[in-house]
């Protein structure tokens, strides 16, 4: 990434900004940016969409059952500017439309939104260990496995610990990257626990293979909020198209959960560095 002079900041917000309003757009999310924390003055835009549609979902008990048509198409986008050696900035608007066959069961608006920081805690050639922290706005969530509803979660707070190791597999360049955190939700709504993995490999200097996992757990329920669980795995790749540009496409796909949709679907990103 090319370094930039502190009076150009403004100006690269600016148009970081522009930019996500135009394409507001979808992505495997936030495992892409991982523990790595970027250097000062620069930045990156991961900005895509997203499809994903079943007739099934898992119920309380973890079982797969039929339910109504389900259809979600996410659009959103995941921004970084690193502002010091040690801290990256980083913010995620969403947007989602979400249709179902069930009266009363569909949506279409804004989504849980982030905003928070990432500081470094450890940095070597080859590894690093961060924390990150975040704010993160109310949203709508569809509750799937049995009784199908849309409900209003409270705003909330991320906290987890990233960990990052580079090495070669075969000659060629990879990287482990893992996530452990934890959501605490407001008005007394039950938090969950976040557990992401992502494996990254490059078998040519312009391509990025990523096989990644990512993991909710609800630590508790009530009665307006029933325990919610899934495992998604998502598999994609990134072709580099010059030093600021980047498109990745892929797939990801639930194969367990409790009370949530067994969701299978592509999406596409583009990927801007400044």
């Amino acid at each position: 990434m090319l370094t930039r002079h502190c009076h150009e900041v403004p100006l690269r917000l600016i148009t970081a900004g522009v930019f996500v309003c135009l394409l507001f757009a979808e992505t495997s999310g936030r495992a892409l940016a991982g523990a790595y924390l970027l250097d000062p003055g620069t930045g990156q835009i991961i900005a895509g969409l997203g499809f994903a549609g079943t007739t099934k979902a898992f119920d309380a008990k973890g079982h797969l059952i039929p339910v109504a048509s389900y259809k979600k198409f996410e659009l959103a986008s995941y921004i970084e500017y690193g502002f010091t050696d040690w801290l990256t900035l980083l913010a995620s608007p969403s947007l989602d439309l979400l249709k179902t066959s069930q009266p009363n069961a569909s949506l279409w608006g804004t989504d849980a939104s982030e905003l928070g920081a990432r500081v470094k805690l450890s940095r070597t050639d080859t590894r690093v260990i961060s924390l990150e922290a975040g704010f993160i706005s109310p949203g709508e969530q569809f509750i799937q496995g049995g009784s199908e509803s849309v409900l209003t979660r409270a705003m909330a707070f991320d906290l987890r610990i990233l960990a990052a190791q580079n090495f070669e597999l075969a000659t060629l360049p990879a990287f482990l990257e893992a996530e452990f955190g934890r959501r605490f939700y407001a008005q007394n709504e039950p938090g969950e626990w976040h557990i992401d993995v992502t494996f990254g490999i490059r078998p040519t200097p312009e391509i990025l293979l990523l096989l990644q996992n990512f993991n909710s757990i609800s630590i508790s329920s009530n009665l307006n909020w029933p325990s919610q669980t899934y495992n998604k795995l998502a598999l994609s790749f990134v072709t580099d198209l010059s030093k600021q540009w980047s498109v990745q496409l892929g797939g990801y796909y639930t194969f367990a959960g409790i009370n949530a949709g067994r969701e299978l679907g592509p999406f596409l990103s583009l990927w801007y560095r400044f």
